[in-house]
């Protein structure tokens, strides 16, 4: 039931299957020797996950791909963040651990620490953030 003026919908026509599925299909069917099976599994393995592929489609219709870190890469990256804190950190020590010597001053020292180790741990990590 219509309206006055107003035109039945209707509905698309289904979509044809696309050649690349009819190719991959018929490439299973015609793969019957192990050794066709066993390549094709390992080209299979050798392919990127899924989930480590990101395309990124912008407002302005441009699409970027790039692939995410894995667990391995960040893991790495992170103990490597890590030693360079701990060598700034040491530095810092050092410092402060200096200037209390020459000035006789525990309080100067530990005001160095306190300020130095909070400049250290933000500002490294807000920097590389940016």
């Amino acid at each position: 039931m219509t309206c006055a003026g107003a035109r039945a919908f209707k509905r698309p026509p289904p979509a044809a299957a696309s050649r690349s599925s009819s190719r991959f299909q018929s490439s299973r069917r015609s793969a019957t020797n192990s050794s066709e099976r066993t390549k094709s599994k390992i080209l299979d393995m050798e392919r990127p996950l899924a989930d480590s592929d990101l395309i990124v489609a912008t407002p302005e219709r441009v699409s970027f791909g790039y692939q995410v870190a894995g667990l391995g890469t960040r893991a790495i990256a992170q103990l490597l963040d890590l030693l360079i804190v701990t060598g700034i950190l040491i530095a810092v020590f050092l410092f402060a651990f200096a200037v209390g010597a020459v000035t006789n001053s525990d309080t100067l020292a530990n005001l160095i620490i306190i300020i130095g180790t909070f400049v250290v741990v933000f500002g490294y990590f807000w920097m590389i953030s940016r």
